[in-house]
């Protein structure tokens, strides 16, 4: 019997990776109880710097003065007063070794008190500054492959409990499993021949819909090599649209339910009138719309770590095994 490789094999591990998280959750929302969310700063590097992203766009969304920077960024700045202006600072790290979070830790204790950490390593040599109510867990069991998959699954459905408890939303969060186990069954054979086939996929999105893209365009570059671009609908049209001319495939990824589904559609139809090379995620699953849009985008995740798993295998190299990069970034 053949043995699925570590990637895919991680890949297929997220639905029980949610479910076991979810099984938690209770003591997720007695901490989120105890995060002041008036004015709220995410931050992180990677894969956790696009869920900061992803869940300071939908706070905003609901009215919410939440903001998200990159760790790396945040420590270059000259002066720290700037985070004076937070309630809150929520850093993520899957690894809890990341030498920027170490660093911030180190040189910033000044504002480890009204920090909170989100982590999925209980071992990780920086939890003595905090204190327990200021510690998450995600609870996604050990990822060893290069090209996160459960660890970030697992961030997100985290702190969309804690928002959720926020805003006074039922994300419906367990919906996600079933949704993760369809796309883990649908057949990417179609969708694998156009990135066979287009060297330079470009990727448009609205709203937290382009964090999700920036998560697939790491997942293809880490895991597969193949380089892409990803575009907010509006920022693509400021001149990058210009990009058609050399026929690039133009994956679109819109959000239903949701008023920049009328900019998707006038977008979609301007590049059809231009003859581009387009496919719309939501053809996959029409159904999908059935998920809060909140929620929407992130099982699309699972067809590109599939996809990059197939590309990395189609050139010859072992998906998730890191050729230049490791899995804890110990380097600025």
């Amino acid at each position: 019997m053949k043995i699925m490789a570590i990637f895919l094999s991680e890949v297929y591990q997220q639905p029980d990776a949610i479910k076991n998280l979810l099984d938690k959750k209770k003591d997720i929302l007695m901490k989120a109880e105890n995060i002041p969310n008036e004015n709220i700063l995410f931050t992180g590097m990677g894969a956790s710097y696009f869920a900061a992203n992803y869940i300071s766009d939908i706070l905003k969304d609901y009215g919410f003065n939440a903001w998200s920077i990159e760790l790396s960024r945040l420590l270059d700045f000259g002066k720290k007063d700037f985070l004076e202006d937070f309630d809150s600072i929520i850093l993520i790290s899957q690894s809890g070794e990341s030498i920027e979070l170490v660093k911030f830790v180190n040189e910033y204790s000044e504002y480890i008190e009204k920090s909170f950490l989100i982590t999925n390593n209980p071992n990780s040599s920086i939890l003595g500054h905090f204190l327990e109510k200021q510690l998450i867990f995600i609870n996604a069991g050990e990822e060893n492959s290069m090209g996160s998959t459960k660890t970030f699954t697992n961030t997100l459905v985290s702190l969309l409990i804690i928002v959720q408890e926020w805003i006074g939303k039922d994300f419906k969060l367990e919906n996600l499993i079933k949704s993760y186990e369809k796309m883990l069954n649908f057949d990417i054979n179609s969708l694998l021949n156009l990135f066979l086939n287009n060297n330079f996929p470009i990727f448009i999105s609205w709203k937290w819909g382009v964090s999700i893209l920036n998560m697939i365009n790491l997942t293809l570059t880490e895991v597969s090599k193949v380089p892409s671009l990803v575009f907010e609908g509006a920022t693509f049209r400021h001149g990058v649209i210009e990009i058609v001319a050399i026929d690039p495939l133009i994956v679109l990824l819109p959000i239903s339910n949701d008023p920049t589904y009328k900019k998707f559609k006038n977008l979609k139809y301007d590049l059809e009138q231009l003859k581009a090379k387009i496919f719309t995620l939501e053809s996959l699953f029409e159904n999908m719309n059935t998920l809060p849009k909140e929620t929407q985008p992130i099982p699309y995740l699972v067809i590109f770590q599939k996809i990059a798993n197939s590309l990395a295998i189609y050139k010859g190299l072992e998906p998730g095994q890191g050729m230049y990069a490791s899995k804890v970034t110990k380097k600025e």
